[in-house]
């Protein structure tokens, strides 16, 4: 269509593929955690990630979202048990730590 021997139909089919790249480029983003800043991780895949079996790979997740995801994202992805054992393993800076272990111990007195 966008070689059509009519002009107003070339340009329709140019507009019409406009719209769907753009709109293909924007979902692409809002499927990405916004604040992974230095990998490809799409939302889909952080949450396998986070429910692997594979240790390092679990790790690296609950880590990430324990240092630099918004509350609500980490409440909604991990459990308690799983905020602990990344504390235990995982390599969080002190106030951050500080932060979610100060979470657990609330969580245990519920």
């Amino acid at each position: 269509m966008l070689s059509h021997r009519d002009s107003r139909v070339a340009h329709w089919a140019q507009e019409a593929l406009g719209d769907l790249q753009n709109w293909e480029r924007q979902e692409t983003r809002e499927d990405k955690e916004d604040w992974i800043w230095d990998y490809r991780v799409r939302r889909a895949e952080l949450e396998a990630m986070v429910n692997s079996h594979s240790e390092p790979e679990r790790l690296w997740a609950t880590t990430r979202l324990l240092q630099h995801a918004p509350k609500e994202r980490v409440l909604e992805l991990l459990t308690p048990q799983d905020i602990e054992n990344a504390l235990d393993k995982g390599d969080i800076d002190e106030r951050t730590r500080r932060v979610w272990e100060a979470y657990v111990k609330y969580w245990r007195t519920k």
